[in-house]
């Protein structure tokens, strides 16, 4: 699958497309996987603190990272977005 750096709107991350067999990246997409990649390791680390997801580990989640469920939300349209283009 080809990446290409294209024009997209700021607040697009992303977008594949099976048909054309490529995958365009905002610009801003080195600093989007830097935050992702921070986000889940974040979230397996304070897995090592915390086995499930309660409210203790939402207390720890808050506190590394207090806009982590707005990360978590991006990331989860990002796997949709992608998935459901694949099918």
């Amino acid at each position: 699958m080809a990446v290409k750096k294209s024009e997209l709107y700021s607040s697009l991350w992303a977008s594949c497309d099976k048909l054309r067999g490529g995958m365009d990246a905002s610009q801003y997409k080195d600093y989007i996987l830097t935050l992702l990649l921070d986000y889940i390791i974040l979230h397996e680390l304070v897995h090592l603190r915390v086995k499930n997801h309660n409210t203790d580990f939402i207390a720890l989640m808050d506190s590394y990272m207090p806009f982590w469920k707005d990360v978590k939300k991006k990331l989860n349209e990002q796997i949709l977005d992608c998935w459901i283009v694949e099918r």
